[in-house]
């Protein structure tokens, strides 16, 4: 077992009251969590600490993604990305991927950076899981019901106008 896996991964989670279970090589501390929203999987991140580096990296696995929906999902990552900043957002082989990267290197309180990097991945998860989940599913997103009467009242103001056309006079 690796030495930021026991005095860094593991209080970490016991802080936040977590059930972590350790990998069989040792060196991958996982956390199965339940679904971030109503209608979405449960997700299971996984806590990579590098004795070398002295750094944590929080990775939570997503999605198999259908090469058709790559390039959608690409898109909402590049958008997402701007409004978590730290957070990286990828796709790998066909996998979506979140992750935090925690250098412990000037910290003072590891267990405690760590957790907070937790924390701000599973917050960040909760809010975009659901429309990475439709766009993987390629669902389509309804309207409200005000967003619909809303467009149906101004529809006729958005109508383009006629085209005049010249008369042709021979």
């Amino acid at each position: 077992m690796s030495h930021l896996t026991t005095i860094v991964v593991l209080p970490a989670t016991r802080r936040l009251e977590l059930n972590a279970f350790i990998a069989d090589t040792g060196d991958v501390v996982l956390v199965p969590l339940p679904a971030p929203a109503p209608g979405t999987t449960a997700l299971t991140f996984a806590f990579l600490p590098n004795d070398a580096t002295n750094d944590v990296v929080v990775e939570a696995s997503l999605f198999a993604v259908p090469p058709a929906r790559t390039a959608a999902l690409s898109v909402y990552f590049a958008t997402v990305a701007s409004q978590y900043k730290g957070i990286t957002w990828m796709i790998d082989g066909g996998v979506a991927f979140a992750c935090i990267h925690v250098d412990l290197s000037y910290a003072a309180d590891a267990p405690a950076a760590v957790a907070a990097a937790f924390e701000r991945l599973a917050h960040a998860l909760g809010d975009t899981y659901p429309e990475i989940t439709r766009i993987v599913t390629g669902a389509r997103k309804r309207r409200s019901r005000m967003e619909r009467e809303a467009a149906r009242i101004v529809a006729p103001f958005n109508a383009p106008a006629p085209v005049s056309r010249p008369v042709c006079r021979s």
